[in-house]
């Protein structure tokens, strides 16, 4: 086991050579399991949300005797299980950014990826609550266009017009 440990620390070292410094965190590691199971009392399962419990019950000076060992754990928690992640991702992308949409600046290609990729939030948003904090957001806005359920005609025509030139 000590040896599958050994290869795992090295592959690992190797892959964030330019984040991690392999000697500091040979050392750190024993510290961590020593001062994990003395806090939380048991190292065989360890889940997410152990570690979480554990880095929020310990002080910032003992998270600096570990700070190695804390970047592991943050590059393990930020790290896609699979690939298909970058891949949907990449898939999105491509059918957010068509060949007419290609000279759409960056900040509203990012806000229509966050919108594409998170489709399950987007779609059980209310829709009458945004169009009317839209409107509330501005004073200009609210000169221009109503509120919904006020005056409905009005206010679509001016939200389409406002997407149209919005959109160019």
């Amino acid at each position: 086991m000590y040896v599958r440990l050994e290869s795992l620390l090295k592959f690992v070292c190797d892959i964030y050579k330019e984040e991690l410094n392999e000697s500091y965190l040979r050392a750190q590691l024993p510290t961590f399991v020593l001062h994990f199971q003395e806090v939380l009392g048991v190292f065989d399962k360890i889940s997410i949300f152990d570690l979480k419990k554990y880095f929020c019950s310990i002080s910032d000076s003992q998270i600096a005797l570990i700070d190695e060992v804390k970047k592991v754990m943050q590059m393990i928690l930020i790290m896609p299980a699979t690939n298909a992640t970058s891949e949907r991702s990449f898939s999105a992308l491509r059918c957010v950014k068509t060949y007419l949409r290609s000279t759409m600046c960056q900040e509203r290609l990012n806000y229509l990826m966050l919108l594409h990729v998170h489709k399950d939030r987007t779609d059980s948003m209310c829709i009458k609550t945004a169009l009317n904090e839209f409107v509330d957001s501005s004073p200009n806005r609210s000169n221009i266009f109503a509120k919904y359920g006020i005056a409905k005609l009005t206010y679509v025509f001016h939200f389409v017009k406002l997407f149209t030139i919005l959109s160019y």
